[in-house]
């Protein structure tokens, strides 16, 4: 139960900060989800991500594509999903600039409270949980 959880704090490469607030709360009435976490904000924005590169491929070729997603450059659409408000790929196709995001369990959900732009909540220490 959520006395359980309560005070918990996870690390992640992903969730939903202050940004995502309105989405958030349209996917959790939409799917009747408990939150839109980590699982559900990635698909999201790997669609979104998809759905760039194809607009700039131009053509639906899988080498089109892949190359347009590879070329990105972007911080706005699809980037404001992530932490770091960038979405980049450095020569291994890995993302350049990631930060990991840092959720606690406060009360009957799960809280952002790191980084600090986009915490939906103050962390909550051990003496404070009871």
């Amino acid at each position: 139960g959520a006395e359980n959880l309560n005070g918990m704090i996870v690390g992640l490469a992903n969730w939903p900060g202050k940004r995502q607030e309105a989405l958030s709360k349209k996917f959790i009435a939409r799917t009747g989800e408990a939150w839109f976490g980590h699982n559900s904000i990635f698909a999201y924005a790997h669609v979104q991500i998809f759905a760039t590169a194809l607009e700039r491929a131009g053509e639906a070729s899988r080498a089109k594509v892949t190359q347009a997603i590879r070329a990105l450059d972007i911080k706005d659409g699809p980037a404001l999903l992530y932490p770091d408000g960038r979405i980049k790929f450095d020569a291994r196709g890995r993302r350049e600039g990631a930060r990991m995001v840092v959720i606690q369990f406060q009360k009957t959900k799960w809280e952002t409270i790191y980084p600090l732009e986009m915490a939906t909540a103050k962390p909550i220490w051990k003496s404070q949980v009871g």
